[in-house]
């Protein structure tokens, strides 16, 4: 009875102060590779500092399931636009990061458009998609499994 006890009571117990210095472990955060330049160097810079014994790993979305990326890629957290989310997922907005469009003078999907004005979603749906990832590889152009864009 003692043993279950004490079992009980190490269960109900707070847990001990969380000591950066001395904690180890990896964790993991399913994020597009947007957040490779943005986030993890400083990221890494930060925990190398402060808790030397902790990591973090960048793993790839699961395209058009962000839900899936924390079950199948064992992924801690995951950082995706708003959403519709089941309840049991916990969620809070991290960051507002408005998209801006640059296009050549004399494109002809911006006739009509002034400078800085909004696109209206359909122009912007309308036009040929391009982009440009963090590495430098481009997209938009292809098939799927040839072009960058279409990974899963």
């Amino acid at each position: 009875m003692r043993d279950e006890l004490e079992r009980l009571e190490a269960l109900l117990a707070p847990p001990a102060a969380f000591d950066p210095e001395k904690a180890t472990g990896t964790f993991r955060i399913a994020a597009s590779e947007f957040f490779a330049e943005l986030l993890m160097p400083p990221l890494g810079d930060l925990l190398h500092q402060t808790a030397p014994g902790v990591r973090a790993q960048l793993v790839d979305l699961v395209l058009h399931d962000y839900v899936a990326s924390l079950e199948r890629r064992n992924a801690d957290i995951a950082l995706i636009p708003d959403t519709d989310l089941p309840d049991w997922v916990n969620r809070e907005p991290l960051f507002h990061s408005p998209f801006h469009v640059i296009a050549r003078s004399g494109n002809p999907g911006t006739m009509g458009l002034e400078p800085g004005q909004t696109i209206p979603m359909d122009t912007f749906l309308r036009a040929s998609p391009r982009a440009l990832l963090a590495r430098g590889q481009s997209c938009g152009h292809g098939r799927r499994g040839a072009d960058p864009c279409w990974q899963a």
